[in-house]
């Protein structure tokens, strides 16, 4: 009685049934692994889910493996939770994660549970709708367009499809010379709210239910601002920021958070003007409008200059100077402190190295004042920051952004990005610098990758999109594996390395790695099951340069490439 086809999200189920069998692989030494799809039986718990058994299909995955007990089932969902210790040491992490799987699930409009014994096995099951209903269809079946891949990628992106607005919006009253405000929130009564909101502070206000139809209308009206939320469907708020910063159109378009999602730090980071947590009172709004108000409302950006050497801050200046940049120079911190006591500042350039204090020094001065107006700091040094120095960097937090920048050409990038400058109005030279930088794969061919996993699913999979860039890729199955190659084959160009790995799990084989010769200069990049609060900390305080959560977003991977294997 199983239904021929259910209407669904492919590619998501997809993930969550190979998520499971692969645990169940993982975990059972002897016996079988089954599949099995049926109807559920009248009287099936669905948790919180709306399902009804008459219209429900249950995929279920039973394995003969190590079990759980009752107490080890209640915590299974938690992220990197396993029955204890040993269990991790002995058999690594869960792939892509039993709570990302009941996440999907959820938003499939399922359910995922777990049945289990201590010896004898374990059983999850996956309850489906047979049929979406039409929001389901609309927010969570369409698939993404397909972005052709070429040099002319960003100037002339691929035209992305637009939803009706959830309510009538401005899109079709808003003028050139009319102020914009676009705002992309999934729920429709608090971008109501917000609507109304911008339009008593005189904005024209276009509205988007989810992230393509954002970047869309982003793409066709450019908006004074975004006001973007970071839970959507199908295309996730970080996507979208970063599809907008990594576009010369849309990347000068200043963006503020609203969210009730956990990001304050990586919004900043990825050039975002302001993060607001939900639930949000009037008084945050006003906060959030006030600081959109005073950012389009000027025309000339300031930027401080915190260098003592004076060559160097000509350089700089030549580097970065534009008619529409104030670029105020600070020769030490104490300088340095006296102006952003004086004034507001869209950006700061610091070297960690002053004749008076070090750059640590003013960065915690800086952060404990709270009469000093807090401004992106791009960190700019000439020599590799040791573990104890990222760890110290990442202490700042929200309004506090740490960028190292290796080159000159990456300096003027991450100022354009930060300054929010359009890059159409820069001159022809510094407008070509950086579209040489965001050229899609150029820089990433005959480049060599290391990948470590323990799941060779992930391994070949990465391989094969990687490989399709021609970028030349190895592959080791464990930390040990990883040293192995490093001991007895020339540097690779980027090593990628799986954190939950058995035996030596990621943090230990990148301490391992740095602790070599040959390590020292390697960038890697650690891969997370799930990115949790500590997460970047960990990470880099092992001494990875830079992180990406699994499941992995490839445009994300490509953007964290491009930007560690520039020369």
């Amino acid at each position: 009685d199983v239904p021929g086809t259910i209407e669904t999200d492919e590619l998501r189920v997809s993930q969550i049934i190979k998520n499971l069998l692969a645990n169940a692989i993982k975990f059972t030494e002897t016996g079988e692994v089954r599949l099995e799809i049926v109807r559920p039986e009248p009287g099936t718990d669905f948790g919180q889910s709306a399902l009804e058994v008459s219209r429900t299909v249950s995929i279920s995955v039973h394995d003969t493996g190590i079990g759980m007990t009752p107490e080890q089932q209640q915590i299974v969902f938690e992220a990197f939770r396993q029955a204890d210790g040993s269990t991790s040491r002995k058999y690594g992490g869960t792939g892509l994660g039993l709570t990302i799987s009941r996440e999907l699930a959820s938003r499939l409009g399922g359910y995922l549970t777990v049945h289990s014994e201590v010896g004898r096995g374990s059983t999850f099951t996956l309850c489906l709708p047979i049929s979406a209903t039409r929001m389901d269809a609309e927010e969570h079946f369409q698939e993404k367009p397909t972005v052709p891949q070429s040099e002319d990628t960003l100037s002339k992106p691929a035209r992305l499809p637009v939803l009706p607005p959830p309510f009538p919006d401005d899109r079709d009253a808003a003028w050139i010379a009319d102020r914009v405000l676009l705002i992309i929130e999934d729920d429709v009564n608090f971008a109501r709210v917000v609507a109304e909101y911008g339009r008593r502070k005189g904005f024209k206000c276009l509205v988007a239910v989810d992230g393509e139809s954002g970047l869309g209308l982003a793409r066709e009206y450019r908006p004074d601002a975004v006001i973007l939320d970071l839970k959507l469907p199908r295309m996730s708020g970080w996507d979208v920021l970063d599809a907008l910063k990594d576009t010369p159109e849309t990347r000068h378009i200043p963006v503020h958070i609203v969210s009730a999602l956990d990001g304050g730090f990586d919004a900043y980071k990825r050039g975002a003007i302001g993060y607001l947590s939900k639930p949000v009172t009037s008084e945050g709004l006003d906060q959030a409008f006030g600081k959109i108000e005073q950012f389009i409302s000027r025309k000339i950006k300031t930027l401080l200059l915190v260098e003592d050497d004076a060559n160097l801050r000509v350089g700089i200046r030549q580097l970065l100077g534009a008619g529409d940049v104030e670029i105020v120079e600070a020769g030490n911190g104490s300088m340095a402190l006296g102006q952003l006591h004086d004034r507001h500042f869209d950006c700061m350039i610091l070297d960690l190295i002053l004749p008076d204090m070090t750059g640590f020094d003013l960065l915690n001065t800086m952060n404990e004042d709270d009469s000093i107006s807090k401004c992106p700091v791009i960190v700019y040094t000439g020599r590799e920051l040791t573990e104890d120095e990222n760890a110290e960097l990442m202490k700042y937090t929200d309004s506090i952004i740490i960028k190292g920048v290796k080159s000159p050409e990456r300096l003027l990038d991450e100022t354009a990005l930060f300054l929010h400058q359009v890059v159409a109005d820069m001159p022809e030279e510094k407008r070509a610098t950086i579209k040489r930088l965001h050229a899609r794969d150029q820089i990433l061919e005959e480049k060599h990758i290391l990948i470590v996993d323990d799941d060779m699913r992930n391994a070949f999979a990465l391989s094969k999109l990687l490989g399709e860039r021609r970028i030349r890729v190895s592959i080791a199955r464990n930390g040990h594996k990883a040293l192995e190659f490093l001991e007895t084959n020339p540097a690779p160009d980027l090593l990628l390395m799986d954190i939950m790995m058995p035996g030596m799990d990621g943090y230990e084989t990148i301490r391992r790695i740095r602790g070599r010769g040959y390590g020292k200069d390697l960038p890697i990049l650690a891969l997370t099951a799930k990115a949790m609060k500590g997460d970047a900390e960990k990470c880099l305080a092992a001494g990875a340069n830079d992180y990406l959560s699994k499941p992995v977003d490839i445009d994300r991977l490509l953007s964290m490439l491009r930007v560690w294997l520039y020369t």
